[in-house]
Order: structure tokens, then sequence, then C-alpha cells
């Protein structure tokens, strides 16, 4: 990101600018993303691109939505959209 804000009474890390979230598989980005420490989870703000590849490296699809919530223990990640549908692209 361009940008890291640390709130030590809240144990958050607040990113901003140009945030992204890249391992082998996945690849998550948006504008924000706040780090719950407590909780283990990332939150990435609107809006949020995500691409999901094989292990060829093949893009098998693609996400946007507003919101995206990533858990860092079970690697899981959750879609939510209040104003706009989640928009996805599946590839077979």
């Amino acid at each position: 990101s361009n940008n890291l804000f640390w709130d030590i009474d809240k144990s958050e890390f607040i990113l901003e600018g140009d945030v992204s979230l890249i391992n082998n598989i996945i690849n998550i980005s948006s504008n924000k993303a706040l780090f719950d420490n407590k909780e283990d989870i990332i939150l990435f703000y609107n809006p949020v691109k995500y691409f999901y590849k094989d292990e060829d490296g093949i893009k098998k699809y693609n996400i946007s939505a507003e919101n995206a919530y990533y858990n860092i223990l079970t690697k899981d990640v959750v879609f939510k959209s209040k104003i706009d549908k989640v928009r996805s692209k599946l590839l077979f």
C-alpha cells in the first residue's frame, strides 16, 4: 500500500492506496484495507478486485465487490456488497 496507519489501542492496521494481498493462488486489491489483529481478519474496502489462479497460473475466476473479508487463519474470503451485486466471472 501507499500508507500504513497503526492504531495501537484497537490492535488495528489501516492500509490506504493501492492495497494488495498476493500469494501463489489469489490476488486481492483495493483502495483501503483494515487488519484487525484480534479477529485475524483483513477487511478490504470498495472497490475490491479478486483473482484466483490454478496451480498452472491460469486465472479461473475474478470477482468485483464493495468489500471483502479475508480470514488469516482459515484463508477464506467472503465478499459483500450493499449497493451493487457482487460481480463474478467464472472460467471452466
